[in-house]
């Protein structure tokens, strides 16, 4: 039975307990300590071994995390052309039953929330849980107060509204079309280097187009 032990020298020695007379006879010669059962064999590592492990260990979880990564932030661009896909839609839907410039306006604001950014009014820097709780108060307040989506800025706001495109006028013709496209930063990209380097932007374009029969000419008068 062997039992092994590791020494405490800086030299990576190991220190394997030999039990057996016999063992220790085919292993290495007698040793000469006059005790049979206690001889004490030294096997020398190389001490490069455990160093090379750990390196290829250090790559391959570069490795593993940056594709844990690439992978999330693919992820939140498709989810943020989904999301534009839909307030595109909702934004035409709104157009096309009749409303006026300030309601589709802000049909269009809602609909994008989850590609706006964070919360600036009326609450700041509150967690997600808390801020949906807010959203829940505050969206349909804002959906239904008189006035324009700039002049309701101390009811709701976000950091992106500013920066989303508007919406094309309203029309006469037979449909309407939103055809629109819009830079969406790749946060996580920008922060990690050789994400970057391995998408190539840090940015991307989300297009959206989205064409709707135009009904409120059958039923509104146009000025």
């Amino acid at each position: 039975m062997l039992h092994v032990h590791r020494g405490g020298r800086s030299d990576a020695l190991f220190r394997v307990r030999i039990t057996s007379c016999r063992i220790a006879t085919k292993l290495m010669p007698p040793i000469n300590t006059g005790k049979c059962g206690m001889e004490w064999l030294e096997i020398r590592r190389c001490a490069g071994n455990r160093g090379q492990a750990m390196l290829e260990s250090a790559l391959v979880l570069v490795m593993i995390s940056l594709l844990f990564f690439g992978m999330m932030q693919v992820m939140l661009a498709y989810h943020a052309d989904q999301v534009q896909s839909w307030a595109a839609y909702a934004g035409a839907r709104s157009r096309i039953v009749g409303f006026n410039d300030a309601v589709v306006e802000k049909a269009w604001l809602i609909a994008n929330i989850l590609n706006s950014g964070a919360m600036l009014t009326p609450n700041q820097g509150l967690s997600s849980v808390a801020q949906v709780g807010v959203e829940l108060e505050a969206i349909p307040v804002f959906l239904q107060s008189a006035g324009t989506a700039w002049e309701l800025e101390p009811q709701l706001n976000y950091a992106q509204w500013n920066n989303l495109p508007a919406l094309p006028p309203a029309t006469t013709a037979d449909a309407y079309t939103v055809d629109m496209d819009r830079t969406y930063p790749m946060a996580i990209a920008q922060m990690i280097p050789m994400l970057y380097a391995s998408f190539g932007v840090s940015n991307m374009t989300l297009h959206s187009e989205v064409t709707l029969e135009n009904h409120f000419p059958f039923y509104l008068q146009v000025n």
